[in-house]
């Protein structure tokens, strides 16, 4: 699901939206079963309008330009409506409430925005034991068991209250700010610099792609990375990744990509080492990589102006931007078109005048002309579409039912699922997202993690206890269609 979308409603003829959201920040808080919105989501079942999606741009208006009440008038006029709106980051938790344990939790009943998390209810200890997906305040409960608020409110209230095991869909509304929306109808600055093409240039979109490798032939990587962040520095001229981008020019590596996943394994859950080992030892590797987005923008200063712009001499990363000086001109200028971002902090300076770091000097950023290059480091969600889904399952074995599944005893792999078993069971019974799958990997037994414990260790755990809680994480759907790459043979 892309990060931004837009959709068309008219009011034109007196009706009704049939949103209720907050002021400040335009972030939905309910969808009324009747109005403009609702039978928007009827014909859009793919694609709908949800809870905690925030409103980033109304005909043109978006929200970094302007305040929040330019936007919600626009929004009362009887007129065609072109919204832009960001998608909330969502996440699911499950929670096992049939010991009598609270959630431990307090949310408003008509929004289901949660307002406290009690540090000894059932939520905190989720959240100690899965900081990556943990619930904060202003989460909003979006679906329990099925039960979604926006449809059933009172009887998500009740499956809550129940004494029930519960799978929770959360949403945590995306910060706008980091989001680059399409502008239309922007107003024209005089021209910074003379035209050419290396401004109208579209800039390159953030992006997170799948590499194939196979070192069974004992090829090497060629490439060198940063050991803390996985940050490509160097592409050697011969070497798999050399021979991957003769072959794949459309998908070619490229220094300044970051590793973040590698054979299944994230780097947020495993950590850089574990990757790094993961690549050294294992003959077939599925690297999932993530690129900046990156853009080209002129400054001018022989008219006197300033950039106004604050930057880190050291990682060359934009602190601040002035809402006056070159920089926000130039913003307004070329805001339009669907790949363009504006100049904001945390963007990354790439290049200037031809050169790049480590020999952007202090003296060639006080040049009067600047042809400057930017990076804009991939959002948490789009970073989210490369992380595996955890999820927990809990098994029985007291009745003497097997477990009915095979797995890969050095890495944990569900290698298959038998019928007539307690994981087949569980599957039945459970919604897909909590189901287990071939491909998914056993995270945790027991609250016994990999990452602290040999492989051999949880299979005894899997093999000798009768009661199991599983954690697992399911890499992303979203796979790469390329084929492996073997590699070339040297003369």
């Amino acid at each position: 699901m892309a990060a931004v979308y837009s959709v068309q409603l008219n009011i034109s003829g007196g009706g009704r939206l049939g949103l209720n959201f907050e002021p400040g920040t335009l972030e939905i808080l309910q969808i009324s079963p009747t109005g403009t919105v609702a039978a928007w989501n009827a014909a859009h079942p793919d694609d709908p309008i949800r809870l905690s999606d925030r409103i980033i741009e109304v005909n043109g208006r978006d929200a970094k330009t302007h305040e929040a009440n330019v936007l919600l008038e626009e929004l009362r006029k009887p007129q065609e409506l072109n919204v832009v709106l960001c998608r909330a980051f969502s996440f699911s938790i499950q929670l096992d409430k049939r010991n009598g344990q609270a959630l431990g939790l307090t949310f408003d009943p008509n929004t289901f925005k949660i307002m406290t998390i009690d540090p000894s209810g059932l939520v905190a200890a989720w959240n100690q034991s899965h900081s990556r997906f943990a619930v904060q305040r202003g989460d909003r409960v979006l679906e329990v068991n099925g039960k979604r608020a926006d449809e059933e409110a009172g009887r998500l209230q009740e499956e809550l209250r129940g004494p029930n095991l519960l799978n929770v869909t959360v949403a945590r509304a995306t910060d706008a700010s980091n989001v680059a929306s399409p502008i239309y109808n922007t107003t024209a600055v005089p021209a910074l610099v003379p035209e050419d093409d290396s401004v109208k240039m579209p800039p390159r979109s953030a992006s997170v792609f799948t590499v194939n490798l196979d070192k069974s032939s004992g090829g090497k990587l060629g490439m060198k990375m940063d050991g803390a962040t996985l940050t490509i520095s160097l592409i050697a001229s011969s070497g798999l990744i050399a021979d991957w981008n003769q072959a794949f020019p459309g998908n070619q590596v490229q220094t300044g990509d970051r590793i973040v996943a590698v054979n299944g394994k994230h780097q947020t859950i495993h950590g850089a080492d574990e990757l790094q080992q993961t690549m050294q030892n294992e003959p077939k590797l599925e690297l999932k990589l993530a690129r900046a987005a990156s853009s080209a923008i002129n400054l001018d200063r022989r008219s006197g102006g300033t950039l106004g712009c604050r930057l880190d001499p050291g990682t060359l990363e934009i602190k601040a931007v002035d809402g006056t000086g070159l920089v926000a001109a130039c913003n307004q200028q070329y805001r339009g078109g669907g790949n363009a971002f504006a100049v904001q902090s945390d963007n990354r300076l790439l290049e200037e005048n031809g050169q790049r770091k480590p020999h952007i000097s202090r003296e060639l950023l006080e040049s009067d002309v600047l042809n400057t290059k930017l990076a804009r480091d991939p959002s948490p969600l789009e970073l989210a579409e490369a992380a595996p889904a955890i999820y927990q399952v809990k098994l029985d074995k007291t009745e003497g039912i097997k477990l009915g599944f095979g797995y890969a005893t050095g890495t944990l792999e569900i290698m298959a699922i038998k019928s007539g078993g307690l994981v087949a069971a569980w599957n039945e019974a459970n919604p897909s997202h909590v189901s287990v799958r071939v491909g998914d990997t056993i995270m945790e037994v027991n609250g016994k993690s990999s990452e602290q414990y040999k492989p051999e260790d949880l299979h005894a755990v899997i093999q000798h206890h009768v009661f199991l809680e599983l954690t697992l994480a399911r890499p992303s759907a979203a796979r790469s269609k390329t084929s492996t790459f073997h590699g070339r043979a040297r003369s």
